[in-house]
This record gives structure tokens, C-alpha cells and sequence, in this order.
């Protein structure tokens, strides 16, 4: 009965979420590259959100940006920016749908190709019972605190010193 009442732990492997925009054009090229290859190898991840083909059209016209913008044209440059930032977005969905199918397991988020942060996360699911009591308990005390703080700001003046109550004038 005791145990039940405890917190249940749980281990799971996390998917980095990288920000595939802050990337050098180079390590995006070729992290990329190795995305779309495991992820066409892969007998996991068979219906990737957003398809495939999607991604690696959108590849094939970041490379082609990356090769055309290293004659230092402000404007390919731009073109470039435009791409990798298409390409970053797609990447983005297709980490939470690897992180979906995954579920924490380690051999399928390092199959998928994506950088995987490997220590574990741990975290605690509370019950649901203890939870909303804790939660009561700490909103009825911050209530009592503020109550306590407004009187303690009210009654006092910009010297510091307390305003006490004036007596009335006896005749």
C-alpha cells in the first residue's frame, strides 16, 4: 500500500532537439545527409511525418544554395538562409516524430540518425492524489504569506515605522 503511494520512477533516453538552423552550412550538409540515409534504411521509422521525399527535396535545394552562396552574392546568401531555415523546420518535426515512435529506447533514436543525448532523463511521475494534496497545501500557505506581506506593507510607512491606529480624543 506504501508503495503505491511513492512516486514511480522512470528512465527514458532523450532525442536532443537541436536547433538545426544554428548549425554551420557544413555540419548541416553532412548531418543531414546521414539523417536521410538511416532514416531510408530504417525498418522503424516507415511513415515519418513529414515524409521523406519532403525532406530530402528540401535537402537537395539547401545544398544546391550552400554551393551557389560561397561566391560571397548577398543575395544567394539570402536564398541560402531561406533554405536552411526550411530545412531546419522539417528536421525539428521530424525529431518529435522520431521521439514518438522511439519512446526512449536507445537503439531506435540512435538508428534514426539524429544526434541523440545520451544520459538518461529521470523523472518522477507523482500520484495523483499526493500531487493535488502537495499542490493544496503550497497554495494555501503562499496565500497565508502574501495575506501576511500586504498587512505587513499597509500598516508600515515609507520611515519604517508602523502606522498605529489613531485613538480617539477623550474630553
Amino acid at each position: 500500500m506504501q508503495c503505491q503511494r511513492l512516486a514511480r520512477r522512470i528512465t527514458r533516453y532523450v532525442l536532443t532537439k537541436a536547433n538545426f538552423f544554428r548549425y554551420a552550412d557544413e555540419k548541416l550538409v553532412i548531418t543531414a545527409a546521414h539523417i536521410i540515409q538511416c532514416m531510408k534504411d530504417s525498418d522503424i521509422f516507415t511513415q515519418p511525418t513529414p515524409p521523406l521525399s519532403e525532406l530530402e527535396e528540401t535537402y537537395a535545394d539547401y545544398y544546391q544554395k550552400v554551393v551557389d552562396a560561397k561566391g560571397g552574392n548577398r543575395e544567394k546568401a539570402a536564398l541560402k538562409r531561406e533554405s536552411k531555415r526550411r530545412l531546419s523546420d522539417i528536421l525539428q518535426k521530424m525529431v518529435f516524430y522520431v521521439n514518438v515512435v522511439s519512446d526512449g529506447n536507445l537503439s531506435k533514436l540512435y538508428s534514426s540518425g539524429f544526434p541523440v543525448l545520451a544520459q538518461k532523463k529521470t523523472g518522477t511521475v507523482p500520484d495523483t492524489a499526493i500531487h493535488n494534496a502537495l499542490l493544496m497545501v503550497l497554495t494555501q500557505h503562499l496565500v497565508v504569506i502574501n495575506i501576511v506581506k500586504s498587512k505587513d506593507e499597509s500598516n508600515s510607512q515609507p520611515g519604517g515605522l508602523r502606522n498605529e491606529p489613531n485613538e480617539p480624543d477623550s474630553l
